[in-house]
Parts: C-alpha cells; structure tokens; sequence
C-alpha cells in the first residue's frame, strides 16, 4: 500500500498519496522527500 498522509496547510486538509513514489531514480528521491524540502525552505 502507497504511503498516504494528512496535513493542515493554512486550514485546508491535504491527503498526499505515493509518498514512496521514487520520482528521480538516479538519486533515489521520493514524492515524500521532494515535499519534505519544500515545506522545510518555505519560510526562506
């Protein structure tokens, strides 16, 4: 079964699917990672 979450963001609920997704296979790096950095440099 894929990885699913649900998260607030300004109020509204998200559920993400596919976390485990690997989106670039040279490096190996999942959807769930890719969300992960852009939440963590948001605020920058």
């Amino acid at each position: 079964m894929p990885a699913t979450s649900v998260v607030d963001v300004d109020g509204r609920r998200l559920r993400l699917t596919s976390l485990d997704k690997v989106l670039y296979l040279e490096t190996g790096t999942t959807k769930g990672d890719v969300i992960h950095y852009y939440a963590s440099i948001a605020a920058a």
